[in-house]
Order: structure tokens, then sequence, then C-alpha cells
């Protein structure tokens, strides 16, 4: 589970706040018991059919599918409407939120994205923050990789779904260029997330 932290001029992005997690199927009793009181948002990542991933590998296309999938984080109504209400979740100052998704680094590194940029994290921060999740997630993918090699799958088709590239962040923000024209318009006209809610966030998440 990766914690937001970066540094916004003259400012810290708060500690113990917001944090973004993988599958939550193995909590134990008492992780759900401590998670009660906070609010956890579910970020479903888009399921592949079979068909669809046999399809895609059979292109050797992953790493543009996924680039695709980013675009459509912005584009699809409904993954906007999870963005927003998880922003205003955060912006209530009702305790801690934790958001996840199938492996914490497509949407969830998408949500985080957004929050990041709407504080006024540099662009760098933000990426290098996002790119956290392979490291994350190392050790886990290379187990998977090398189970799916021994039924004759090539790693190098399946290495771009597991991980995240800065090409995948890229897309999302040209998304939301083409859609929206400027990251501000994207908060207002595509998430509805109004001057007054984007005034809580920061004054909740910044010191």
């Amino acid at each position: 589970m990766a914690e937001v932290v970066a540094k916004v001029a003259g400012h810290r992005v708060r500690y113990g706040l917001v944090y973004r997690s993988a599958s939550l199927s193995e909590v134990t009793p008492t992780g759900v018991a401590r998670l009660a009181p906070n609010d956890v948002v579910s970020l479903t990542l888009l399921e592949l059919m079979p068909d669809v991933l046999k399809a895609i590998l059979a292109d050797d296309k992953p790493g543009e599918f996924m680039a695709l999938t980013y675009r459509g984080f912005v584009h699809d109504p409904a993954s906007r409407k999870q963005f927003a209400d998880t922003l205003r979740r955060i912006a209530s100052g009702q305790g801690a939120v934790l958001y996840h998704c199938t492996e914490g680094k497509d949407r969830t590194g998408v949500m985080t994205a957004i929050l990041l940029t709407l504080l006024g994290v540099d662009k760098t921060q933000v990426y290098e923050d996002y790119l956290r999740s392979n490291q994350e997630l190392a050790a886990k993918n290379k187990e998977e990789l090398a189970e799916l090699a021994k039924y004759g799958i090539d790693p190098s088709l399946i290495e771009p779904l597991l991980t995240v590239r800065t090409s995948y962040l890229d897309a999302a923000f040209d998304q939301i260029q083409r859609d929206y024209g400027t990251f501000d318009t994207f908060l207002t006209k595509g998430l509805g997330i109004d001057t007054a809610t984007q005034k809580a966030l920061r004054a909740q998440l910044l010191q």
C-alpha cells in the first residue's frame, strides 16, 4: 500500500489521510476492524475477458491497449464519477480514505495523479509517485511472469499489463487535454469538482 507523499511549493502533503492499495481480498479481520471507521472507495479495474486478452497478445500490442485503457479512465463517465466521489469524500475531512483497485496501480494511479495535480504537486513528483507501483509490485510480478513462462507464455507480452509506464499516464493527461482543454476545466466540467471543493481538498491535505 503506497501513501501519497509529495512536496508542494511552500507546503507538504499531509501523512495518514489518503492511501491507495491493491485488492483488499486478503485483509485480516483485524484489518477490517481498523478500516471500518474510515471510508474505503472501491475503484474496480476493467476486467479483461479471455478472448480479449488473447487478441491483445496476438497483436503484440499490450502497451497500446493499456494506454487506451487510461484514456478510457478519463473519457468514461462512470470512471469520472468514481474519481469525483473519491475527491469529495477526501474533501469532507471525515477521517482517512483508502481507495483501491485490483493491482493498486492503474485506476488508483490515475486517481492519485489527479489528486496530486489538483494540490499543485510538481509534474515530476506526480510521475515519480505513480511509477512507485513498479517497485511495490516487482516481487509479485516476477513470480507471476515466471509461472506464466511455464505455460509457454512470453513474459514480455504480459509485462506491460502488470507494470506502469510513463506513457500510460501520459495518455490519461493527453485525453484530459483533448476532452477538456485544461486540467482545471477537467476538474470543474469533467468531474464536477467546484472551486469550494478544490479549496477544501487543499486545506485538508496541505500543511
